[in-house]
């Protein structure tokens, strides 16, 4: 902040901006300025009092705006992941459908079968979240800049979307798997 008395500027400025610190409420103030600077000279119109507070959320809407709408795009982000996920993983257990009906004709079972299935899930899932963090460790430098309070690298964040990816994951296969096992192994012979 810089002084400089009005009388001492060439060309003064339209607009004039003044801070005052106060201890009490800065709404009860307001008037008392107002009055303050009328009794010292009548060409001087006080429109606009906020208290700083005010002022900071005012400069940061915008910065607020874009956390928000990057928050919102990457919980879509996260959503749309698991949801493909799920999809794929449901697409391979039904498409092995005829091989869970033989190893339950041949005796497999259904615990066995949800097993195999999970088991296969995880390695997939595995696979893919340790590729997805290693390619998001090193992705992090494109985005440092644009990150406020927050490390490029940040260990929660990363560890929160590899749970729900990893929780999705098995909830993907164990669904479908527990479908494919209830079903009566004859029938699936059948049709095939």
């Amino acid at each position: 902040m810089v002084y400089q008395p009005l009388e001492q500027i060439l060309e003064p400025p339209l607009n004039l901006t003044t801070a005052v610190r106060t201890s009490a409420d800065p709404g009860l103030i307001a008037g008392v300025v107002r009055g303050d600077v009328r009794s010292f000279t009548r060409d001087v119109a006080v429109s606009w009092i906020r208290t700083m507070r005010q002022q900071i959320d005012a400069s940061l809407v915008t910065e607020r705006l874009l956390a928000a709408l990057s928050a919102a795009f990457g919980a879509l982000a996260l959503l749309l992941a698991c949801l493909g996920l799920y999809g794929v993983m449901s697409f391979d257990v039904t498409r092995r459908r005829r091989d869970i009906g033989i190893r339950l004709a041949l005796g497999a079972t259904r615990f066995t079968v949800l097993a195999g299935v999970l088991r296969q899930a995880g390695t997939i899932a595995g696979a893919g979240l340790g590729l997805g963090l290693m390619g998001a460790w090193f992705a992090s430098r494109l985005v440092e800049n644009f990150l406020f309070g927050l490390t490029p690298r940040d260990p929660y964040t990363l560890a929160v979307a590899a749970f729900a990816l990893a929780i999705t994951a098995l909830v993907a296969g164990y669904l479908p798997a527990r479908r494919a096992s209830h079903v009566d192994p004859a029938v699936t012979l059948r049709a095939e």
